[in-house]
């Protein structure tokens, strides 16, 4: 079986979830076709492949439409769904994983990225999402109920360096004894990292320090009010950067929880990533969270209340934080890439999935 994936994984840096699927899709014999350059499906190409080609899976659509222009993106938008129309009749599969209701950057008119979503959902032979919760807003907000596969994301255990003890870590840092909170991945604005800082700033312990670690993304003035806010408590440690791959144990093995308060996210591939270390996590039961994150592995807290990650701040600084990150670390062990793997291909090869 020949798959094409869009975008193709070289363009999906900086998360690991398509390098390691990949390498096990490979594993059980798919072929992964890179001759399409750059981001877009194409009408030739998929006359040329009709024969060569069996799947085409979509992890992210966005670049499929997207113009500078309401009216270019429309365009294109067209083109995308007669696209996905031709390579039904020619016989390819299609596949779509949901990684996220709506993008992270919704481009205008808003009503055009609902749109394609729902265009792709009807078209698809196969959906796969992350979580029980995410194939029921499958079903509500883009009214694709069947054929939608519940494939859990799995742990990150192994593919990052892991034998740093906290001691070493904490030298690394230049930190003590402190009670250290992480927050970890992207810096961009749904991440809700200005309102971790501002919860923070409501505890006045000297033995609490926050690191804000991970890669910035647009727009320049939400990292300038990250920076802002950093520079008015000393106990605040932002490292807007890159970390390779070799210094994430650093953060985490010093770490004695992770929050991730984020304001708008369907699965999260940080909160795998923390518990992959053994960390509890503090998050929003919002999405996927809270079939991920489960009572004695970490803490949730109402979204909506606007005292909730204080609430749960509090909770957690007296729980036994140690014990928690065990569970967690305990279960995500059975959350395997392998297992994955044999369940997209499942879905690569189910021949009775119709348009609903």
């Amino acid at each position: 079986m020949r798959v094409a994936w869009f975008p193709q994984s070289k363009y999906l840096e900086g998360n690991p979830y398509w390098e390691l699927l990949q390498k096990n899709l490979e594993k059980l014999g798919i072929e992964f076709d890179i001759s399409l350059s750059g981001f877009y499906l194409a009408k030739r190409w998929l006359w040329s492949h009709r024969k060569r080609v069996d799947v085409l899976h979509f992890h992210f659509i966005q670049f499929q439409y997207s113009g500078e222009s309401n009216r270019v993106s429309f365009k294109r938008m067209r083109w995308f769904a007669e696209n996905l129309l031709l390579a039904r009749l020619l016989g390819y599969r299609i596949v779509w994983t949901v990684h996220d209701l709506l993008p992270t950057w919704e481009i205008e008119p808003k009503w055009g990225e609902y749109l394609a979503r729902l265009i792709i959902a009807h078209l698809s032979h196969g959906v796969i999402v992350h979580c029980s919760m995410a194939r029921q807003l499958v079903a509500e907000r883009f009214k694709r109920r069947t054929n939608v596969f519940v494939i859990p994301h799995p742990s990150f255990i192994g593919r990052y360096q892991d034998y740093f003890t906290r001691e070493h870590a904490r030298k690394q840092l230049g930190l003590n004894e402190e009670i250290v909170l992480l927050f970890f991945g992207g810096i961009r604005p749904n991440k809700g990292i200005e309102r971790l800082i501002n919860s923070f700033n409501d505890f006045q312990e000297d033995n609490l320090v926050l690191i804000i670690a991970g890669r910035t993304w647009p727009p320049a003035s939400y990292l300038e009010e990250i920076t802002s806010l950093a520079k008015q408590d000393p106990r605040v440690h932002l490292i807007a950067e890159n970390i390779p791959d070799d210094e994430v144990q650093i953060y985490f093995k010093a770490a004695n929880i992770v929050v991730l308060p984020f304001v708008n996210i369907l699965t999260s591939s940080s909160v795998m990533l923390a518990m992959s270390f053994g960390r509890p996590v503090i998050a929003p039961a919002i999405g996927c969270l809270p079939e991920i994150i489960l009572p004695d592995e970490g803490i949730l807290y109402d979204p909506q209340d606007p005292k909730g990650l204080n609430y749960a701040l509090l909770k957690v600084l007296k729980g036994n934080l140690e014990e928690m990150g065990n569970r967690a670390y305990q279960r995500v062990q059975l959350l395997t890439w392998e297992n994955m793997a044999v369940q997209t291909l499942q879905v690569y090869k189910n021949e009775n999935c119709d348009i609903p």
